[in-house]
Order: structure tokens, then C-alpha cells, then sequence
């Protein structure tokens, strides 16, 4: 995999004892600090110190919300200093967390388990209700909703927040790359101990099938929050990854048709193909609940469908089921694909975790949130 990074974003107050921002490479992890402005290879550095922590101790299904810091001889002075003259400043910003801190304990976002993470047999991350029902035969993969909020309440950014492409509808990761991803950078970022992904943290319709109405009322409650998650000034560490593998081939020549109209067939769309109809293959309006499938001989063929706006008529919208477009936008030829302008940061991580952004999107809550808790509005959008 060539395209790898991964960026752990904070804001420029450092909150101890943890960096400011690290970019986990293919073969060595960077940290960059703000003061020194520059750059520090440590391929495989251990954390100066480690810090005490009792919630989630328990395996019997209680959480302990006591969370302790390491002892104030073992802090860095500069560290201590901080931490002993900003108690209000993360005091008010932990009171911006109340309502996703609410939402934690509902039960409506749940966080992935970092021992789990780093432990499991999975090669592809499980969405949601899979995990539960592993949770209900006595696996660990998840915090429990208390054991959530109180890691929350700590106020010291052990929740990673991972904002990523999907690459697929209703499977962020058909390739398998981004768990083994996440693995390399839990052993670097060590300060985390739990894990927002949206796939394992919200309910999803389950192939072939639709989320329950109550599971349906759950994520559109936590949907009016999870902006929070990535603007939490003290609770979260937003985590980016940008890597986009290669198309897989079973996914050649296929386009999702979002949206369909009612009475719309397969009659319908050899009537709107009529000038691909030679290149045509087959279809399937029912692949998935939210979706259905067009594929063509070639992939060439589906996208001069997608581009001719064949589908006007038929769906909302249309595009192909292998999402290959990058984050930050790739000449023609690069890397082998076409190119394009890039996908940059989706909608949450863009407008909240982002007082201003690359390109120059304000966030009034969140700048307002830094000012207000004393802390530089200013993050990084990788």
C-alpha cells in the first residue's frame, strides 16, 4: 500500500502528555511539534510516560468512571505547568461535551474497544449489530455506554475519532486495509484508548436489509451529534486516513443507482442504455436496500454512462460502487489511475473539528468553543 497516512490532528494547545499531531508512515512515525516547528524521526519511540487509568477495568459489564493521570513527579515540568494552571480551560470545555457525553450513555454512538481492536481475528471491521451480538456472547469489542462517557469526561483526548473514505456503499472497507491501519497506529498513539468509527459506532442497514425502527431512531439521534465527536476540544484526537487502494476487480465496471424511481426495471434501463447496449451486461435493482447495480463489460463503459448522465431519469443519483477518488485531488496518470480534484474531509469532520479549514470553511461553534476555553482556534485539516 503506497498511499498510507494516517494523521492524528489536535488543537495547537497541547493538552499533556501526548503531541500535537503524528503522521504514521509506511515505515517510521513522524511527530510534528508546533513549538519546535519541525520534523522528528522515532521509528519506534515509547510514550516518556504512562498513564493510570481504572475505567473499563472491570470485564463483568460495570464501568468505573474514576480516570487518574500519571504522578506529578512523573510529568514533564512544562506538562505539569500546563495541567496545573488550565484547570478551567478544559473545566469549560468538557462542559461543551455534556450533550455527546448524553448520547454516550443512550447507547445511540458506541465506541470500539482499543484492546479489541489490537487483539481481534477480524481482517475487515464488523458494522455495529454484528458487534453487539459478539458482545452478547461475551466478547469485548465495544465500552460500554457509561464506561464511554466517563472516558469522554476524562478531558484528555483518549478518544480517536477516525474520519475516512468509504470505498464502498454500506462497506466502508470491502479491501480489508483500514483495520490493519488503525492497528499500526494504536501502537504508535498510545494516549488512545478508544476508537469512533462510524460503521462500528452507528447502527447500519445490514445487508440485503434495513435498520429496525428503533435502531433507525438511534442513528438519527446520534447523526444530530457526531459532529461533536470531532469537535470536542479535550475529548477526542481526530484520526484521518487518506489511503485508497487500488480498485478491487470484482468491483470493474459496476455503477450504484441511488435513489430509484418508483416502477423503474430492468426494461427501463436497457431502454435508457440504448446506446451502450452492446456494453451493457446485466443489472440488479435489488443488490441492496439503498441501491441497485448496472454493470457493463468494461469499466470504461460505466464510466461513459456515468458521465453521459444516462440514469437521469431513473434514480437520484448515480456512481460507481468502488469509490477510487482521493482526498486531496491526483494528476492524471498518478498512480496509475485518472485523475480528479479530490474528496478532501466528509461534511462532520470539515465544518466542526475545523474552526477554519483548508479551504476556508468557518465553524462559529467551534471557534466560539476554543475562544471561549482560552484555547487557539486553529486545527489541522491534514
Amino acid at each position: 500500500v503506497t498511499e498510507r497516512n494516517l494523521r492524528a490532528t489536535t488543537a495547537s494547545t497541547p493538552l499533556p502528555p501526548h503531541r500535537d499531531t503524528a503522521v504514521v508512515g509506511c515505515c517510521s512515525t513522524r511527530t510534528v511539534s508546533r513549538s519546535r516547528q519541525k520534523m522528528v524521526n522515532s521509528s519506534c519511540e515509547e510514550p516518556a510516560t504512562k498513564r493510570a487509568r481504572t475505567y473499563g477495568a472491570r470485564t463483568d459489564g460495570a464501568a468505573d468512571s474514576t480516570c487518574s493521570g500519571p504522578a506529578s513527579s512523573e510529568i514533564p515540568t512544562a506538562d505539569r505547568q500546563l495541567s496545573l494552571s488550565s484547570g478551567s480551560t478544559v473545566d469549560k470545555c468538557r462542559q461543551l461535551d455534556e450533550g455527546l457525553a448524553a448520547t454516550f450513555r443512550r447507547g445511540d454512538i458506541r465506541l470500539l474497544r482499543r484492546a479489541w481492536v489490537l487483539g481481534a481475528p477480524d481482517q475487515r471491521l464488523p458494522y455495529r449489530q454484528v458487534l453487539e451480538e459478539r458482545e452478547r456472547r461475551g466478547e469485548l469489542p465495544l465500552l460500554s455506554p457509561e464506561e464511554a462517557a466517563a472516558l469522554l469526561e476524562c478531558g484528555d483526548r483518549s478518544i480517536g475519532a477516525l474520519t475516512h473514505p468509504w470505498y464502498s456503499p454500506g462497506d466502508p472497507d470491502p479491501v480489508g486495509v483500514k483495520l490493519k491501519i488503525l492497528r499500526e497506529a494504536l501502537l504508535v498513539l498510545t494516549h488512545i484508548e478508544a476508537i469512533f468509527v462510524d460503521y462500528a459506532s452507528l447502527f447500519q442497514h445490514p445487508p440485503k436489509g434495513t435498520r429496525t425502527e428503533a435502531e433507525n431512531e438511534a442513528f438519527k439521534r446520534a447523526l444530530g451529534v457526531m459532529g461533536d465527536v470531532y469537535a470536542s476540544a479535550v475529548g477526542t484526537t481526530v484520526l484521518q486516513i487518506k489511503e485508497i487502494p487500488p480498485r478491487p476487480q470484482e468491483f470493474d465496471g459496476e455503477l450504484c443507482l441511488f435513489g430509484l424511481k418508483a416502477g423503474v426495471d430492468e426494461a427501463a434501463v436497457c431502454q435508457a442504455l440504448s446506446d451502450l447496449s452492446t456494453e451493457f451486461e446485466s443489472c440488479d435493482l435489488a443488490f441492496e436496500s439503498t441501491y441497485g447495480v448496472v454493470r457493463f463489460t468494461t469499466h470504461a463503459a460505466a464510466l461513459r454512462a456515468k458521465a453521459a448522465n444516462t440514469f437521469s431519469e431513473l434514480c437520484g443519483g448515480v456512481d460507481t460502487r468502488y469509490n477510487e477518488r482521493s482526498y486531496d485531488g491526483r494528476g492524471d496518470g498518478e498512480g496509475g489511475r485518472d485523475g480528479d480534484e479530490g474528496r478532501g474531509w466528509c461534511d462532520p469532520p470539515r465544518a466542526l473539528c475545523t474552526p477554519r479549514t483548508s479551504k476556508g470553511v468557518r465553524c462559529p461553534r467551534a471557534t466560539g468553543a476554543a475562544s471561549r476555553a482560552g484555547l487557539a482556534a486553529s486545527y489541522s485539516c491534514g
